[in-house]
C-alpha cells in the first residue's frame, strides 16, 4: 500500500502446534516472531520506529513436491507402466513474505498537540490588564486552551500483548517529545506512565 512501511515493535514468543504427518506426531513448541506494524511513513518517521529488515519479513518453508511421471513421446507407454519411470518428489525451499499487520487491531496513541494561535488572538491575551489580574486561574485556563488532543493510528497484530507493544510506543513518543496522554486499544484508554523529572 502506498505511503506505508513495515516497522518492527519488538518480538514475542508464541506457542504453536507442529504436526509431522509422516511420523504421525503432534507437539507444541515456542517460536519467536517479530511484532510488525504496517503504518503510515509519517507516523513511523515521527516516532522513529525501526524498519523491519529482510529477516523479519521472510518466512522460509521446506515443502516436498509430489512424485511426477516423466513426459514421454508415446502416451500409451506411460499408461501401461505407471509405477516405472516416476520421478521422486523433491524438497524445495519456498519463501513467503510477511506484509505487516493486515489483520490487525489498531492502537490509537493519544497526545497533546499545541494549538496554532489565530491572528489577533495572541495580541488580546497579552494585554496588561489580563496579565495583572488573577494570575493563577488565568494562566491555567490559557495553558489548557493551548493544547488539543491528536491521535496516531498504529495497526498491530491482535495476538500482540499490551505489555510488549505499549512500552515501545510510549518510549518512542516521549523521545519524539510528544506529550502522551495514553493509548486506546479495544475501546479502552490505557494511560501513559507518569514521567518523573
Amino acid at each position: 500500500m502506498a505511503g506505508r512501511e513495515v516497522y518492527k515493535l519488538g518480538e514475542h514468543r508464541l506457542r504453536v502446534l507442529v504436526v509431522d504427518a509422516q511420523a504421525g506426531t503432534r507437539r507444541r513448541q515456542y517460536i519467536t516472531v517479530p511484532i510488525l506494524t504496517r503504518c503510515l511513513k509519517k507516523t513511523g518517521n515521527l516516532l522513529s520506529l525501526e524498519l523491519a529488515d529482510k529477516n523479519d519479513l521472510e518466512i522460509i518453508r521446506r515443502i516436498k513436491t509430489r512424485p511426477r511421471k516423466p513426459a514421454t513421446e508415446d502416451p500409451q507407454e506411460g499408461e501401461d507402466q505407471p509405477t516405472q519411470g516416476e520421478v521422486e518428489g523433491e524438497v524445495r525451499e519456498v519463501i513467503f513474505y510477511r506484509i505487516g499487520s493486515w489483520r490487525a487491531e489498531t492502537i490509537r496513541l493519544v497526545y497533546k498537540k499545541e494549538k496554532e494561535e489565530e491572528p489577533g488572538e495572541g495580541e488580546e491575551n497579552n494585554t496588561p490588564e489580563e496579565g495583572e489580574g488573577g494570575e493563577g486561574e488565568g494562566e491555567g485556563e490559557g495553558e489548557e486552551k493551548k493544547y488539543k488532543l491528536a491521535t496516531l493510528h498504529i495497526p498491530i497484530p491482535n495476538w500482540a500483548p499490551n505489555y510488549k507493544v505499549l512500552p515501545v510506543l510510549f518510549s518512542k513518543a516521549r523521545s519524539a517529545e510528544l506529550k502522551v496522554v495514553g493509548a486506546y486499544r479495544n475501546g479502552y484508554l490505557i494511560p501513559a506512565p507518569v514521567q518523573r523529572s
